[in-house]
């Protein structure tokens, strides 16, 4: 007697998990070429918009939603992902998670003038030090995290030309498509 699964086949998704500015567009970008079906969900935990680091309970108040959007796709870049990757850890198990990580100070430059450009004043524009105290606190959380698997936790900077080497054998790829690694937003304002 032949025994029957009738397990779906698990796809192992994908969580780019690097903070703003750090080449998250990018990696979505390199993700589409890889063949993932990749989202960019601009995502804010609070009723209000914005909100500067939300908590785990903010999170935890969303999930049901965040699973459900992470069932149409496989690939996933910027907010909320990049804040609830033990979430997702928990409820995807056996996925990748991709850091993307850039200079502190280049991070708060490019993050200023977005906010510019998006119309805010510049009173009301966090300081540099906020915006490296963010990105530290959340690259030191992440790899805190994940010290002992490695296996799982790609950490990759794309502004300085890591690319296709690391992201395609870490996704089990054993081509990477030919031409550049993408590099979106590479000399614009934002």
């Amino acid at each position: 007697m032949q025994e029957v699964n009738n397990q779906e086949e698990r796809v192992v998704k994908v969580f780019g998990v690097g903070m703003f500015k750090t080449g998250t567009k990018s990696l979505g970008q390199a993700l589409q070429e890889l063949g993932y079906k990749t989202s960019w969900w601009c995502w804010y935990v609070t009723p209000e918009g914005y909100s500067w680091y939300p908590t785990d309970e903010e999170i935890d108040m969303h999930m049901r939603d965040i699973v459900e959007y992470v069932k149409e796709f496989d690939a996933f870049c910027d907010a909320p992902w990049m804040y609830a990757y033990k979430q997702l850890d928990r409820e995807f198990p056996g996925s990748k998670f991709i850091l993307t990580v850039r200079d502190y100070n280049d991070i708060a430059d490019s993050d200023k003038r977005q906010w510019l450009k998006g119309g805010s004043p510049s009173e009301n524009i966090p300081t540099t030090e906020k915006f490296i105290s963010r990105a530290q606190q959340h690259e030191k959380s992440v790899l805190e995290y994940f010290k002992d698997r490695s296996d799982d936790l790609l950490v990759i900077n794309i502004c300085k030309g890591e690319g296709w080497e690391k992201l395609a054998p870490f996704l089990g790829k054993e081509h990477a498509p030919v031409g550049v690694f993408p590099h979106a937003n590479k000399g614009e304002i934002v």
